[in-house]
């Protein structure tokens, strides 16, 4: 099977098993998602259920109507129980003017406030309450205008202590506690005004006193500006949803029992109302006090909407399981979303994301080295095949140099005996080179496989290197290359001669091939860190960096002597990296394109 059929035949076979664990794990996570998506549904109408019960629970008489509220809710039983004001007040008794008529013709016909204060004290010891306290009132008055003032607060004081009672057309202990604000707010006294108007904001906030809408506003606004704090919006917006419902009540507009969400100026107020025996029981609570106490029984994820949608508290997901009030009987619309999955499912989907990531994974990178693998192999063949052309190329030279050397010694068709020596030497160098090329395989084999035993002796490797050079200037003199040796500085290593000779042989070899134009080689013998080092050195046509890394690779050649036609077996420096790291030195490459190439063997260096 060729390389062009080969390859896609592997793709798919590698696709085909990836592509099928895909789409099976697809598949697995679709019907995972799917039964998510059930169980959520599962899990949002159980929550929804549980939330339901908690919520009905909450809002049951018992616990509703016989417990105290607390902050953000309000309780109260109708028509007695205390509201920070009503639509329609009960008006409390007041003393006649009549009651009064001596001490008003004094202080108010005559200008006599001493006469008129001392009849306002003598009808503060009257038995009537209702009398008392108007006395009270005026006595206060009077004393005010005459600039008493400690006596005036004094009156307000004994006054404040009457209930039930009205006094100038409000209740006597109101009237007195504004009474006093006033007066110590004409004295400057703040510390003094303050901490009364906080007693009357309190009494006012606690509901002490049944007032209409208009005069609680009154009262509340100047007690706010006295203690500097705020209206208690909230608790006056569940008053007026009480008072609201004690009215339809009252006009036959309500059952005797139920519940109700409402809205009041923007906020959702949450009734619920029983009537019996001794009244109407109203309960009307805030969405922060069904959220600090009711919803947590029902749930994390629960939300209410009152009548026009809106969520208390804000809802955080769309994927609500909606109850509604037609159905449930509740005063809201119950909106429940699934609660937060469990680690099974997560777990399982993650695992399978995993194996599916792991099986990707193999495969590809399993398909990465084969094609790789592949890759390297049919380079190495194609280097094989490059190898076989060009050792027959190789082997065919000199035999054919042999071949007709042969048939003209043969014929006898030489007959000056000064050629006939030149076609013997000519004979020689062609035998020589066959040898030599037989020898270098055979060579080369045994040391790729580690058969190749090295005589490993202490020489001078300046002797080595003009040896090995002046036999090889001969062999290429006559081609008009020039050889020069240099001895820097001679060393002494311990080498197997005829080994690091055929590596030096080898370099020189592959310089004169790749000289072009040039005929110049220069080898050099120095020393450089403790080492020796012997250089073969050419100008030639130079070696591409992205080429130098592969140099020492077997049956390698460069692309450029390949498109220059040089001819080679691509074992040559193969044959030099095996035997310089056998010498356990190593090899040094330095070149530029067109200006030639430095091949730097480094040995140890033996000392003595």
């Amino acid at each position: 099977m060729s390389r062009r059929q080969l390859v896609p035949v592997l793709v798919t076979v590698l696709c085909v098993p990836m592509a099928t664990v895909l789409w099976l794990g697809s598949r697995l996570l679709e019907q995972d998602r799917q039964l998510e998506a059930q169980r959520k549904l599962e899990r949002r109408e159980q929550a929804a259920d549980r939330a339901l019960r908690a919520l009905a629970s909450a809002l049951s008489e018992e616990a509703l109507f016989r417990t105290n509220p607390g902050e953000g809710a309000l309780g109260v039983r109708l028509p007695q129980g205390p509201l920070l004001f009503r639509t329609s007040a009960e008006p409390l008794p007041e003393a006649p003017a009549a009651a009064f008529e001596e001490g008003e013709r004094l202080e108010f016909r005559q200008g006599q406030s001493e006469g008129a204060a001392e009849v306002y004290r003598r009808t503060t010891r009257a038995a009537n309450a209702v009398v008392r306290a108007g006395a009270w009132l005026r006595l206060a008055r009077c004393q005010r205008k005459a600039g008493r003032v400690e006596e005036a607060l004094l009156a307000y004081a004994e006054l404040a202590r009457m209930d039930g009672v009205a006094a100038g057309g409000w209740p006597a202990s109101l009237a007195a506690m504004w009474g006093r604000c006033t007066l110590l707010e004409e004295l400057n006294r703040e510390t003094e005004l303050r901490a009364e108007a906080k007693r009357l904001r309190a009494a006012l906030v606690a509901g002490r006193w049944q007032l209409t809408r208009a005069t609680y506003n009154a009262f509340a606004e100047d007690a706010a500006r006295w203690t500097g704090e705020p209206r208690p919006a909230l608790v006056e917006k569940l008053t007026e949803a009480a008072d609201a419902l004690w009215e339809r009540i009252k006009s036959g507009g309500e059952a005797a029992a139920g519940r109700r969400c409402v809205t009041v100026r923007g906020t959702p107020v949450t009734l619920a109302w029983r009537v019996d025996r001794q009244g109407t029981q109203v309960f009307a609570a805030s969405p922060a006090y069904i959220e600090r106490l009711w919803l947590p029984r029902a749930g994390e994820r629960v939300w209410l909407r009152d009548e026009a949608g809106r969520d208390f508290p804000a809802a955080k997901s769309e994927d609500f399981s909606l109850r509604y009030a037609e159905e449930t009987g509740l005063p809201w619309t119950v909106a429940v979303a699934a609660p937060a999955a469990g680690a099974e499912l997560a777990t399982r989907r993650r695992l399978l994301l995993v194996l599916l990531g792991v099986v990707a994974l193999f495969s590809l990178v399993g398909g990465y080295f084969i094609l790789r693998a592949l890759r390297k192999e049919f380079a190495l063949a194609r280097m094989q095949t490059d190898f076989v052309a060009a050792v027959s190329h190789e082997f065919r030279t000199p035999l054919t140099s042999l071949r007709q050397i042969t048939e003209v010694l043969g014929e006898g068709r030489v007959r000056d005996d000064d050629r006939r020596q030149s076609y013997y030497r000519s004979l020689a160098r062609a035998t020589q080179r066959l040898h030599r090329l037989v020898e270098d395989l055979l060579d080369f084999r045994r040391m790729e496989g580690g058969a190749y035993e090295y005589e490993m002796r202490t020489l001078a490797a300046d002797e080595l290197v003009l040896s090995v050079t002046d036999e090889f200037r001969r062999e290429v003199e006559d081609r008009g290359f020039r050889v020069a040796a240099r001895i820097q500085q001679p060393g002494r290593v311990k080498a197997d001669d005829a080994a690091l000779g055929r590596a030096l042989w080898n370099l020189l070899d592959n310089a004169v091939k790749y000289s072009g134009e040039s005929r110049d080689i220069e080898v050099s013998l120095g020393r450089v860190d403790g080492q020796v080092s012997i250089a073969v050195a050419d100008h030639g046509i130079g070696i591409r960096a992205e080429e130098r890394g592969q140099l020492f690779a077997k049956f390698y050649r460069a692309a450029e002597a390949k498109k220059a036609g040089i001819k080679g077996t691509g074992i040559g420096l193969a044959m030099v990296a095996q035997v310089v790291a056998a010498h356990r030195g190593r090899v040094v490459v330095e070149s530029e394109e067109g200006r030639g190439s430095t091949f730097t063997v480094l040995l140890p260096l033996v000392e003595g």
